[in-house]
């Protein structure tokens, strides 16, 4: 929320009359969403709050665990991920423009279709999302183990 409350702040200061133009803010703040997600995982596989819940993003061939010395994504996997990304959203919005809702009921009905969606990546085998099957990436716990 902070890259995206910072690049808004940004965008609303230096050309004040964005509000007439609201596609342009919305695609600011994806190309600088994605600048963090894609820089964060090729330097060093975690954002803060990936930091903070001790996961790395690795590539999917990578073995071992605490991943000492393991190479990162490279910046094509990490674009094309935070792209893929963007597929959890569309049932939910396929459903929200059938159905033709709004406000509360579409809110739930997105919010469910998301849930659903990481739902159904936890219960493959390697509790991947569809996101990094199609970029080649899965998510490693990085905390370390008592012995």
């Amino acid at each position: 929320f902070g890259v995206l409350f910072f690049v808004t702040a940004m965008v609303h200061t230096l050309w004040p009359a964005s509000d007439a133009y609201p596609w342009v803010l919305r695609t600011v703040l994806f190309i600088a969403l994605g600048a963090y997600f894609c820089y964060c995982w090729h330097a060093t596989g975690q954002t803060l709050a990936m930091k903070t819940w001790h996961l790395r993003l690795v590539n999917s061939g990578s073995v071992g665990h605490g991943g000492k010395g393991q190479q990162h994504i490279s910046w094509l996997k990490a674009v094309v991920r935070y792209c893929a990304m963007w597929t959890m959203l569309v049932p939910g919005g396929v459903l929200v423009w059938a159905a033709q809702l709004r406000g509360a009921n579409a809110l739930i009905v997105f919010v469910a279709s998301f849930a659903l969606m990481c739902i159904a990546g936890l219960l493959t085998r390697e509790r991947r999302m569809l996101h990094d099957w199609i970029a080649g990436t899965r998510m490693e716990s990085v905390r370390k183990r008592r012995d």
